[in-house]
């Protein structure tokens, strides 16, 4: 169910980062409030989509199918953590399947009323999309971390090719 939003619930989120608490008031105005029971799904793998969702209480998995209704987690989202950036930026379909930990809340926001904010608000939105830019840059370096410990351990371990 999708409910109104208290603006302090936006304040010091990975989306706000940069914004007064008037900005968020503002962007409050057009986001809404939805509660999910442990096991909710938030979207789904391969749903189209164009809302950011900013986490408020609880957990997100974000989890990948591998066939036959089972599924891999790849990571937990917390408090203050964005889900759902690519969607809302490009469209298309989601890549991964969130599901709440827990009783979870978050805050979504459509693109099309975000949109609306340009003409009277296009310095915040400007600070709201180098905050979702910002999201996804520590994103990628968490995953090339990731790629680096994990070629480190197939070496180590004699798993890896080796080219003489």
């Amino acid at each position: 169910m999708n409910q109104p939003v208290d603006s302090s619930l936006l304040e010091n989120t990975a989306l706000t980062t940069e914004l007064t608490a008037e900005e968020c008031a503002i962007l409050a105005g057009i986001a809404h409030l939805r509660e999910l029971e442990s096991g909710d799904i938030l979207f789904s793998e391969g749903e189209e989509d164009d809302r950011l969702f900013v986490i408020v209480s609880g957990r997100l998995a974000v989890t990948r199918s591998v066939g036959r209704d089972r599924w891999d987690t790849l990571k937990l989202l917390d408090p203050g953590d964005m889900a759902g950036e690519s969607a809302f930026i490009e469209g298309g379909p989601h890549s991964v399947t969130l599901r709440a930990v827990g009783a979870t809340t978050v805050v979504g926001l459509g693109r099309e009323s975000f949109e609306a904010l340009l003409d009277q608000h296009p310095r915040m939105v400007y600070r709201v999309m180098r905050s979702i830019i910002h999201h996804l840059r520590e994103i990628m370096h968490q995953m090339n971390e990731q790629h680096v410990q994990m070629t480190q351990y197939i070496n180590q371990a004699g798993y890896g090719s080796s080219y003489r």
